[in-house]
């Protein structure tokens, strides 16, 4: 993959719901690495300067069921972890998570908008 035309990488905001503390700050630091790449990834809030593009969702977390009745989540790409994932994930992770193969798959998610 390459950086756009510019030469700067493109910067995709992910939506995520759940997930423990230990896999947040190990989310938080492969994000942070992501910033050397041809995409960077961010965590989205409500002030961030665009909107999500991609939605990483914990299948064992509470908040997760909730969102799934979300308009949002059938407008999206979503990346789900753990068991019984809605028809709708394009890319389903087991837990122990790697990490770099989850940055990988939201790589080629985005892969055409930058050649």
């Amino acid at each position: 993959m390459k950086k756009t035309g510019d030469g700067q990488a493109r910067t995709v905001f992910v939506k995520v719901f759940g997930f423990g503390d230990a896999e947040r700050h190990a989310l938080n630091t492969v994000f942070r690495l992501s910033q050397e790449g041809p995409v960077a990834y961010q965590l989205w809030s409500a002030d961030a300067p665009g909107p999500a593009e991609v939605l990483l969702m914990d299948g064992e977390s509470w908040e997760t069921g909730v969102e799934l009745a979300s308009p949002l989540f059938e407008l999206l790409p979503l990346i789900w972890v753990g068991d019984y994932p809605p028809a709708q994930a394009v890319q389903v992770f087991s837990r122990p998570l790697r990490w770099p193969e989850v940055i990988d798959a939201m790589d080629r998610l985005f892969e055409h908008a930058l050649m």
